[in-house]
């Protein structure tokens, strides 16, 4: 008589270690339990069970709660990208204007990289 033995998927794998050599040919310790009982795995679905789980997922509501998440983050990367923009001074102003040099003031380029008449 051969016992019935209960095993998760998880369980089971860990079985999945070689025990012995015969002849060159490895053996597992699950043909080994295989030989002996018989397994029977509680949590096991076929392929076609776990396509109709996560097909069951998919809802016109859960759509489209991931579809505004990823618009959200678009638009938050289109923000981070978006070149700064420029202001106009009204009038003319007795301050030196101030050029920008790779995305910084040219007092702080030039605390830097040092001023610009320093080189030949």
């Amino acid at each position: 008589m051969i016992y019935k033995k209960f095993y998760t998927v998880k369980e089971w794998k860990r079985f999945d270690k070689v025990v012995e050599r015969e002849n060159g040919i490895d053996i597992t310790m699950q043909e080994v339990l295989l030989k002996k009982y018989e397994i029977i795995l509680t949590d096991y679905k076929t392929k076609k069970e776990k396509v109709f789980a996560v097909m069951d997922k998919f809802n016109f509501e859960n759509l489209n709660k991931g579809i505004t998440k990823f618009n959200k983050g678009v638009d938050q990367i289109v923000k981070m990208t978006a070149a700064p923009k420029k202001t106009k001074r009204k009038g003319k102003s007795k301050r030196k204007k101030e050029s920008f040099q790779f995305g910084i003031s040219q007092k702080e380029y030039e605390s830097v990289f040092g001023s610009k008449r320093g080189f030949l």
